[in-house]
């Protein structure tokens, strides 16, 4: 009954809801708070297995589907944070089952419902990580671009569903964001790029300012200017550029982020899917709209 607060006593503006909401509800019967989270990491972590499944079956084939499905179960990363109190598992579910039926809604006919959903699911996404709002927008643009013969013969249709899923969309995030504006000022997924953006001078590399960065708790409440990622973009181009190349660097050479993320093992087997055989229009979508969300994932690490 004392709303959305953090360990400090003040209203959460950083951290999105929904992973907290599943917590508490998985609290109502499990006393240990901590492990009720583990719970709720766990339980999602187990539906990631069938959900990549059912992508790399609807993308290559029931094969891929089943080593894609091993490949979860035997990975570090996706193990680990299977059993930490973090959002990671929950948001990777949420996220990559979006992806599976918003490629069923782009390479098939579907009903209504299926959009309304997939506004549903990207909604809960944002939620859980609010870097999933740009995912949403994406997908939008990228399902009128693979539309686009239906443009010219049904060119209604294909805009009522496409208001159909933002507005879905916007029921599930509004009440968040309206929680945000009550109390800071400002229409957004929360303050957390403030807090960031005040120590933008952090790189990957830097670990001590990292968790400095990532545990301390920024100013609340209006007298605190909530920084939008679009504004610092637009007004410090020189700086995201520095910091870009900074942390390519370290993701790449120094830290060795990226094979850590993407073991070389997977190199071989990867090019010799990709180039077993000839691509043709329909292949080269699919290739094009599963980069295009691999990008947008990867990029955040590296800003």
């Amino acid at each position: 009954g004392t709303g959305y607060i953090n360990l400090s006593n003040n209203y959460e503006l950083q951290k999105t809801p929904f992973y907290p909401i599943l917590i508490g509800l998985a609290s109502l019967f499990i006393t240990d708070t901590e492990f009720a989270g583990r719970l709720v990491s766990i339980i999602f972590g187990a539906l990631l297995i069938i959900t990549v499944f059912l992508l790399g079956k609807r993308f290559y084939g029931e094969t891929a589907g089943h080593i894609a499905a091993i490949l979860v179960i035997f990975y570090p990363i996706l193990s680990h944070y299977s059993i930490l109190v973090m959002t990671e598992s929950t948001y990777t579910f949420i996220f990559l089952l979006s992806i599976l039926l918003g490629w069923s809604c782009l390479s098939t006919e579907k009903t209504v419902y299926h959009h309304i959903l997939i506004g549903i699911l990207f909604g809960i996404a944002t939620l859980t990580r609010p870097e999933a709002s740009m995912f949403f927008l994406m997908y939008i643009v990228t399902y009128v671009f693979f539309k686009y013969k239906d443009l010219y013969s049904h060119p209604k249709k294909i805009l009522v569903m496409v208001i159909l899923m933002i507005i879905t969309f916007s029921i599930v995030i509004f009440p968040y964001v309206n929680f945000i504006h009550k109390h800071t000022g400002e229409w957004s997924l929360g303050s957390k790029s403030s807090s960031v953006f005040d120590r933008a001078d952090i790189t990957v590399d830097d670990e001590d300012g990292y968790e400095k960065s990532h545990y301390s708790f920024p100013q609340k409440g209006k007298d605190k200017e909530n920084v939008s990622l679009f504004r610092y973009f637009f007004t410090n181009p020189k700086g995201v550029f520095k910091y870009y190349l900074s942390n390519i660097y370290s993701i790449l050479f120094a830290k060795h982020i990226l094979f850590e993320l993407i073991p070389v093992m997977l190199f071989l087997p990867l090019g010799l899917k990709l180039f077993r055989k000839g691509w043709n229009w329909e292949k080269l979508k699919k290739e094009f709209y599963l980069f295009l969300f691999l990008a947008r994932a990867v990029l955040p690490a590296v800003i």
